[in-house]
């Protein structure tokens, strides 16, 4: 079972965790249905959506990412 681990940086530089989502597989509904209910509860707190997101290759949620979060920079990570 695939785990999505949703991280923020702070102002003072710490790592947050946001949100741990179990997924039923890595495809790309599976990530726009998590990411959505992202987007749902930061609209209801009024948080910003993300200006970067970090990622390895995950196709799949790159994907969503694009298709969610259109004007967040995305960085690969290697």
């Amino acid at each position: 079972m695939p785990l999505l681990n949703i991280s923020a940086i702070t102002g003072r530089k710490q790592v947050i965790q946001v949100a741990i989502v179990f997924l039923a597989k890595e495809r790309e509904g599976d990530y726009n249905w998590a990411l959505e209910r992202f987007q749902e509860l930061m609209s209801r707190e009024g948080i910003e959506e993300p200006t970067v997101t970090i990622t390895d290759r995950e196709l799949a949620l790159m994907a969503s990412l694009d298709v969610l979060f259109p004007s967040s920079r995305h960085i690969l990570c290697r």
